[in-house]
């Protein structure tokens, strides 16, 4: 039986079996593999690569409720020291500030106004590379971690050094900032001491937030889910209608899109549709879970090769034979990726790395497999995000921005998430 599928809906999944190996053009650019890659909205070389999408319900429409992330993604932090010795005020530097429960965030007027709270109150050792022009970004980066600290009651750690870099995002067009290994700072040559625990900020993407939003736009509209019309903006089938999008799309276009908050918001809501989009269709086994309850169904779709269930999943969607929308849930805030990168960062326990590291499901280590195979981890994670379902890292970081932005966290997603031994100070 399938959940909210009539007769003629199901022998659409019926047909799965049979799957056809070309897709319709509305989905042809996605299955490429560019696109495909332009979906990580963060990447951490010793652990997972990042993304989101709300997990799909299993109501009588059979509607999927995706959300976010971003943005984006993947990260569990790795050390970085580039002097072997530290002398006595390296080692008293290293100590962490005992920060209050509860710290008040007014905006800085200026850079160095901003780096000192940091600094001073949030007990932050670095700031590196802002220039006078970036004040709007360091307050940005510092109420995100106030934030934090207060739903953590001043328990949370700060990262040691706040980097504002290009290099690190080279390849990450898609992505605001990312908590950094030691291998990706060695990578980049960077030669500075700068800590153990390093939070990078894309500096190309803010020094012009609109043309990099039209960037963004560019690739999602070859990406699938965006599409130009005369009057304006529209999206794919596979998406409800999403008016608060589209007019922020449409302020974009007619240059009125000049408030920093809501070009962080447009930018992680594009971000999210991106990765919902490929999320559905990449996780095909994961995504079929959620419309069909018949377990012989689920089983036959098990055996068939990655390539098949996605190719079928996907002429499913654009079949339009039976009632399946993606309803892509976007909170009301410009601090998800923060939140989600700071969950990284609390994140102590070594974690097995995220599918989306792994060009295809071969590759999986034994951890993932066993992570994957597990109904009731993957049942619980979906509760969150379908990103959160891709590795146990991503679904510490997920549910911890979840927490932090104030959204109610299902029981099973939170017995998972002290089971896994994720940060606990924000609980």
């Amino acid at each position: 039986m399938t959940s909210g599928i009539n007769q003629n809906q199901t022998a659409v999944f019926n047909n799965f079996y049979s799957a056809k190996t070309q897709s319709p053009q509305a989905f042809s650019s996605v299955q490429t593999q560019p696109v495909l890659n332009e979906t990580k909205t963060d990447t951490f070389e010793n652990s997972s690569t990042a993304a989101i999408a709300e997990n799909p319900s299993k109501n009588n429409k059979a509607k999927i409720i995706i959300g976010a992330v971003a943005a984006a993604a993947a990260l569990a932090i790795g050390g970085i020291f580039l002097h072997k010795k530290m002398n006595a005020a390296d080692a008293v530097d290293k100590i962490k500030k005992v920060l209050p429960e509860h710290i008040d965030f007014t905006p800085a007027k200026n850079v160095k106004e901003a780096e000192k709270f940091g600094q001073e109150v949030l007990g932050i050792k670095n700031y590196v590379g802002f220039e006078s022009k970036d004040t709007n970004v360091l307050n940005w980066i510092n109420e995100g971690f106030v934030n934090v600290n207060n739903t953590a009651k001043g328990k949370a750690k700060m990262p040691e050094t706040v980097l504002y870099d290009e290099k690190v995002f080279s390849k990450l067009d898609g992505a605001l900032a990312v908590a950094v290994s030691s291998s990706v700072m060695e990578k980049y040559k960077y030669n500075n001491r700068l800590g153990s625990s390093i939070l990078a900020v894309n500096k190309k993407w803010f020094d012009n937030p609109v043309e990099s939003l039209k960037h963004r736009i560019d690739k999602n509209i070859k990406g699938g889910f965006l599409k130009k019309t005369e009057n304006g903006y529209g999206l794919c089938n596979l998406f409800v209608k999403d008016d608060s999008l589209l007019e922020q799309l449409s302020k974009l276009e007619k240059g009125e899109l000049n408030n920093f908050n809501e070009q962080i918001l447009l930018f992680d809501t594009l971000g999210k549709y991106h990765t919902s989009l490929t999320s559905v269709v990449n996780s095909p086994l994961n995504t079929y879970k959620q419309l069909v309850s018949d377990e012989d169904a689920i089983k036959a779709f098990k055996n068939l090769s990655y390539d098949k269930q996605r190719s079928a999943i996907i002429d499913a969607i654009n079949s339009h034979n039976f009632d399946v929308k993606i309803s892509v849930y976007h909170p009301n805030t410009p601090f998800s990726t923060i939140y989600h990168e700071m969950g990284h960062l609390q994140d102590t326990v070594e974690r097995v790395p995220a599918k989306e590291k792994f060009k295809n499901p071969d590759e999986y280590p034994a951890a993932l497999k066993e992570w994957l195979e597990n109904s009731s981890n993957i049942d619980a994670a979906n509760s969150i995000s379908l990103y959160a379902a891709s590795g146990p890292g991503e679904f510490i970081a997920e549910t911890f921005a979840k927490i932090v932005n104030g959204s109610k966290i299902p029981d099973e997603a939170k017995e998972l998430y002290l089971k896994l031994n994720g940060p606990s100070m924000i609980l």
